[in-house]
């Protein structure tokens, strides 16, 4: 089962619609069966920020000389591959445990749909830092700034999308969103 072009520029507009706040990006998504499936093809769409990302762990390492292949070395794919998966397992085995422990179980499938879409917004956010380093428009220092003020934006959607989808308090969303940011950074520093 292939996602339309048409589902995936609604579901990416419902994901939008969360980056400002608006509630009304729930209806974008389809909750169906179908929907839930097809919402796993959020990964081959952000697959250019993959490669953004590949590109910045081959700058840091500093394998980016002329002549080389983006993915002559495994290592820099790897942890690339690592961190980009990260994003897509994080939250969801978080929200798990927390709609298991609040009796919510059942959102969980809605909470995955627009989970899946938004990480797309969310990976194209944190790639635009990598990128600008990868081709040395950007120091490593102020890709990090860079890096860390689209994370907080992306947070602040997924936070927005955690309490829509899923119908908690904003505490809860934000205990939610705060330990997947600390794992993922977590994650992050232990690969890179």
């Amino acid at each position: 089962m292939i996602a339309s072009t048409e589902e995936v520029a609604r579901s990416l507009t419902g994901a939008w619609d969360f980056l400002h706040r608006r509630t009304g990006g729930v209806r974008r998504f389809d909750f169906s069966a179908r929907g839930f499936f097809h919402s796993f093809w959020s990964l081959p769409v952000a697959a250019p920020a993959f490669i953004g990302a590949v590109a910045a762990e081959r700058a840091e390492r500093g394998l980016l000389v002329q002549g080389a292949g983006l993915f002559d070395d495994p290592d820099p794919i790897f942890a690339a591959a690592v961190l980009f998966a990260a994003g897509w397992l994080i939250l969801p085995v978080l929200a798990w445990c927390v709609t298991g422990l609040l009796g919510l179980r059942g959102r969980m499938p809605a909470f995955i749909i627009a989970c899946n879409w938004s990480n797309v917004i969310g990976a194209i956010f944190l790639a635009a830092p990598s990128i600008l380093y990868a081709l040395g428009w950007a120091t490593d220092a102020l890709a990090w700034f860079y890096g860390l003020a689209f994370l907080l934006v992306a947070a602040e959607m997924r936070w927005f999308m955690a309490r829509v989808t899923l119908g908690v308090s904003s505490g809860v969303a934000a205990v939610l969103i705060g330990a997947e940011v600390v794992c993922g950074l977590t994650l992050r520093l232990a690969v890179g």
